[in-house]
């Protein structure tokens, strides 16, 4: 995936790396800064990608926000 854009920033406990490919779609690399648990997930949409910044900003459990996007690889 050929990057257009990247930005890391920093939402509440998370670190999160954002990127953007040229053919539009978004990834994000989250990492917790508490626990060091990572998740990293391609090929976003416009809606997924906000939806998943709103959650981070959001959810005070970890262990949900992962379980959802484990569950998004595993659908």
């Amino acid at each position: 995936m050929a990057t257009q854009y990247q930005n890391t920033l920093t939402i509440g406990r998370y670190i999160v790396e954002e990127s953007v490919s040229a053919a539009g779609t978004f990834a994000l690399h989250i990492e917790d800064s508490i626990t060091g648990e990572q998740f990293e997930c391609e090929g976003l949409d416009l809606e997924e990608f906000d939806k998943l910044l709103d959650l981070l900003s959001t959810v005070q459990n970890p262990k949900i926000i992962f379980g959802i996007l484990n569950s998004r690889e595993a659908g």
